[in-house]
């Protein structure tokens, strides 16, 4: 019988197992979640120091419920099994039973108090967040979101870490279970394993994504919107009712001007004053400029198809002071979203690539088992009994194997052993014949001398007779082997 690992016969190193089982999740989780905070929430990064003194602070608290949760309330049966196999005793079948029930529930177990600690963690991290670092009800609403995906997260991640740890311990139970317990064991559906896991992610994944360019692309035009409509392109307009020589109006816009806007300064009818930034003259300026005369505001946003307008009105003049965003600047930060964005989906599919690579593992894993056990099935080997476990209807798939394996194995040794009985019955029945020949040439002999043998013939009869009681008693034990044998069979079929 294939032996358990020392990490797992031992208590300290199975311990420090679960350790690393439990935080390779949240090494996934809490990276991805802290950066796209920092993202979304720009400002928070002058305090990033704060963030990740609390995020520390959490894991290093909730170490110690976890390890009490865990070692009382969770692992109990795979202590227990483990004292088992330590002691080298043989369970019951109703103990084997118990304890391979009660352990199918410790991965779900395990997911569902991981998920409480992470619910109590992102209680007390909002709390500080609004006591401390953040004022606005948008900052805790973006914070409440990253901690939801970094649940998300680890909590997918760790339902494969956890089964990794279990399933030698369920695996080494059932080389010991010859029928598995048909109720009691957890079971979850593979469509709701494979559909509902990945199109959550997916789901959480748009959302995350969606979030991340609505803040950019915000923070992108808040920016050229402040740049362009401020206090100095409101002295600039009223500085311009006063020259009328158009170099004199183009020295005026070069003096404002900065690697930030554009101005220009247009009639009534759209066209340029000044040959100031007239290679920057378009169409769309010439519309945007007869759109602002028509409106009683002194300053109008116009937006166009090539980029939007800020319309200043003149004092005194029929002019206009046109102020744009930079196109070269405009490229620049759409150039820096695009690079952060494509960051930000490298690690989405990085984390969906692993988390679906894990899946179909789990998945064929089982797959591969059945096939190969299937194989071995149509050759007729039967000298191992399949041992794999899953908590799907493949896992299922696998415990009527294993039920089948055993029926095979049960049935060739009755067989083996009903053959053996066979053969020694026909060995006592070819004494038997070999017994009576003699006998049979004696009486031919003794019919010619009918006198003088009567009393040796009655012997001989005699003999005969006991001899054909002993070739009947052979032949029922024959009959009854055979019949034990069909009866076997159609157990099995």
């Amino acid at each position: 019988m294939k032996e358990l690992g020392s990490a797992y016969l031992n208590r300290g190193p199975f311990l420090l197992k679960l350790a690393v089982h439990e935080l390779a999740p949240l090494l996934l989780a809490i990276p991805f979640a802290v950066v796209f905070f920092f993202q979304v929430v720009p400002f928070a990064e002058e305090q990033w120091y704060h963030y990740t003194l609390v995020v520390l602070a959490l894991v290093a608290i909730t170490r110690l419920p976890n390890h009490i949760v865990m070692t009382r309330v969770l692992l109990p049966p795979a202590f227990e099994w483990i004292r088992i196999r330590k002691e080298r005793r043989t369970p019951s079948a109703k103990e084997l039973a118990t304890i391979y029930t009660r352990m199918t529930w410790m991965v779900p177990r395990m997911q569902l108090w991981a998920g409480t600690l992470w619910l109590l963690s992102d209680v007390v991290m909002i709390a500080y967040a609004r006591l401390f670092l953040i004022k606005t009800w948008t900052g805790l609403l973006a914070l409440a979101f990253t901690m939801i995906t970094a649940n998300v997260i680890s909590l997918s991640f760790s339902y494969f870490t956890f089964q990794a740890l279990v399933r030698p311990l369920l695996e080494d139970v059932n080389r010991h279970l010859h029928h598995p317990p048909r109720e009691g064991a957890f079971r979850v559906s593979l469509r709701l394993k494979i559909g509902g896991s990945i199109f959550g992610l997916i789901l959480l994944a748009f959302l995350t994504f969606g979030l991340f360019m609505a803040v950019k692309v915000r923070t992108l035009f808040e920016g050229y919107a402040l740049a362009v409509n401020d206090s100095s392109a409101l002295r600039l307009a009223g500085e311009l009712s006063g020259p009328d020589d158009p170099r004199d109006v183009a020295g005026l816009i070069s003096s404002y001007s900065d690697e930030t806007r554009i101005f220009l300064v247009a009639d009534a009818d759209g066209g340029p004053v000044s040959e100031a930034n007239r290679r920057y003259w378009s169409r769309d300026v010439q519309e945007a400029v007869r759109t602002a005369a028509r409106s009683p505001q002194a300053v109008v946003k116009v937006t166009t198809e090539s980029a939007p307008f800020w319309i200043y009105s003149v004092p005194d003049r029929p002019r206009f002071l046109v102020v744009m965003a930079h196109p070269a600047r405009v490229q620049e930060g759409v150039l820096s979203l695009l690079g952060r964005t494509a960051v930000f989906l490298v690690a989405i599919l990085f984390l969906m690539g692993t988390y679906i690579y894990w899946l179909t593992r789990d998945v064929m894993r089982m797959v591969d088992a059945g096939a190969r056990y299937n194989r071995r099935l149509s050759e007729g080997d039967l000298t191992e009994v399949p041992p794999e476990w899953s908590d799907d209807e493949l896992g299922d798939m696998a415990d009527h194997l294993r039920v089948t394996f055993r029926g095979l194995t049960r049935l060739a040794k009755e067989i083996r052993n009903a053959s053996e009985v066979v053969e020694t019955e026909a060995v006592r029945l070819s004494t038997t014949s070999q017994e009576l020949l003699p006998t049979v040439s004696d009486q031919a002999s003794l019919a010619e001398e009918p006198t003088r043998a009567s009393q040796e013939t009655q012997h001989s009869m005699s003999l005969v007779s006991q001899a054909m009681s002993q070739v009947a008693s052979a032949t029922q034990d024959v009959s009854a082997t055979i019949l034990q044998m069909r009866a076997n069979v159609a157990d099995i079929t």
